[in-house]
């Protein structure tokens, strides 16, 4: 299982996502008080499955050896 850890300190919605080794900024757009210092949560979301699809497609290609 990975620890994953969110924080947020002062600035208006930044928010540090850790996992393991790796770190990324999450934020809201300018237009709706954030920064845009990173991916909006919902951009986030997204991003996952894409990249969960991506993933899958490369490990099942590769298995098949395609």
């Amino acid at each position: 299982m990975v620890n994953v850890k969110a924080q947020i300190q002062s600035e208006h919605y930044a928010t540090a996502i850790t996992a393991e080794n790796n770190t990324l900024i999450a934020d809201e757009y300018e237009s709706n008080g954030g920064g845009a210092k990173g991916f909006t949560p919902s951009e986030l979301l997204a991003a996952s499955l894409a990249s969960c699809t991506a993933i899958t497609c490369r490990m099942y290609a590769d298995r098949k050896v395609w």
